[in-house]
């Protein structure tokens, strides 16, 4: 599952007539900056969640003078997915040539992991973006972990409206809304404690794996959004007052965080830039081993997460390189990089083989051929 083997990019952003057949394994594209390397990954990442992981926009996407912009997948397990997408419209999104009304099957058939210059926001970013990534892993081993985050969403959306309007009634209206919001509050902190119990040892073997040198134990704590010894419940209505003056709801999963430390200190504290970006990737890495060890439990066999790795030696020595690109090695996933040079990344370069070097030069992307 998840593997790619045909891409098709027309006019998304300075790639046209993009047709290629990808190594189920490791790919690498390789050229100048500019050149189009980070955009052929941006496209795939449109294509999988419908979104771009460098804009919210879409007309940046957009090559200049096109109307439209389309980006069309073969996978190995036969599914066809292809994405139509113009500024002012809707997108067309098809999969085996039925249209679909949103993203959730697509993004199941192709889970990604990237891992570019924003890895090091899962340690030093904002709680949103490490809440993300665990909810990206519930998406796709917990079926029914989409419908209480959905549901939850918009039941603290209606709270915090009705914490703006402020009726005369509001502690009574509170105790409804209060009820329904720990509910499903509570199973997603159950889902996610879950699962990071579940992940941790995986990440733990990872992080020994790429810094067998540290000898310093790397924590993740799983923080909750609301205070320990009460439940979700509880703290709303403890929260109420306080709440009505800002106009938002203080606790609840939406406040949760995953903290990562070492001694009880920022990881930033500790460790270089590279170190860090060696963490961070070992948090992806790992997520992905343990995807496919669940989905095994499961019964569902042959499956895999596509990463996406723009400019991996950015902040990494050779050896940090080395590390990751064997771990991933160690895997049965796709991996899509990209470096200025087909011999930035030797150790890759021989893994690659004579199937999976392409040349990308002012947007055009063609397959390396190897010297006679």
């Amino acid at each position: 599952m998840a593997i790619i083997t045909r891409l098709k990019v027309d006019n998304f952003r300075n790639l046209k007539g993009v047709d290629l057949e990808l190594n189920p394994r490791f790919n690498l594209f390789f050229g100048e900056n500019g050149s189009g390397k980070t955009s052929l990954l941006e496209a795939i990442h449109v294509l999988s969640v419908g979104k771009s992981f460098r804009t919210s926009k879409v007309e940046p996407l957009l090559a200049e003078d096109a109307a439209e912009f389309l980006v069309y997948s073969e996978l190995d397990t036969g599914s066809r997915i292809g994405l139509l997408r113009a500024s002012s419209d809707q997108p067309i999104l098809r999969l085996n040539a039925d249209s679909q009304s949103s993203w959730k099957e697509v993004a199941s058939l192709m889970p990604l992991q990237v891992i570019n210059s924003d890895i090091f926001l899962l340690i030093d970013g904002g709680a949103s973006i490490r809440r993300r990534f665990l909810d990206w892993a519930l998406f796709h081993v917990e079926h029914s972990y989409l419908f209480w985050w959905r549901n939850y969403r918009r039941l603290i959306q209606q709270r915090n409206a009705l914490l703006k309007q402020n009726p005369f009634d509001l502690q009574n209206q509170l105790n409804v809304w209060d009820a329904e919001i720990s509910k499903a509050g509570e199973e997603i902190h159950h889902h996610r404690n879950t699962l990071l119990a579940e992940y941790q040892p995986f990440l733990e073997t990872t992080i020994e794996t790429l810094m067998p040198d540290a000898k310093m134990k790397v924590d993740v704590e799983y923080r909750k959004g609301w205070p320990e010894g009460v439940c979700l419940y509880q703290a709303l209505v403890q929260s109420r007052d306080k709440d009505a003056r800002f106009k938002a709801t203080t606790y609840g999963p939406h406040r949760a965080d995953l903290v990562i430390t070492c001694r009880k200190k920022s990881i930033s504290e500790i460790f270089s830039r590279g170190q860090i970006k060696l963490i961070s990737c070992a948090l992806k890495i790992s997520m992905g081993k343990f995807l496919v060890d669940k989905k095994i439990q499961q019964g569902v066999q042959d499956y895999s997460t596509s990463f996406l790795i723009d400019d991996l030696a950015s902040e990494l020595d050779q050896s940090g390189c080395k590390s990751i690109i064997g771990e991933l090695n160690r895997t049965n996933n796709q991996c899509l990089f990209t470096s200025i040079s087909h011999d930035a990344l030797p150790f890759l370069s021989e893994l690659t083989g004579a199937s999976g070097k392409f040349h990308v030069e002012h947007g055009k992307i063609t397959a390396d051929k190897p010297a006679v």
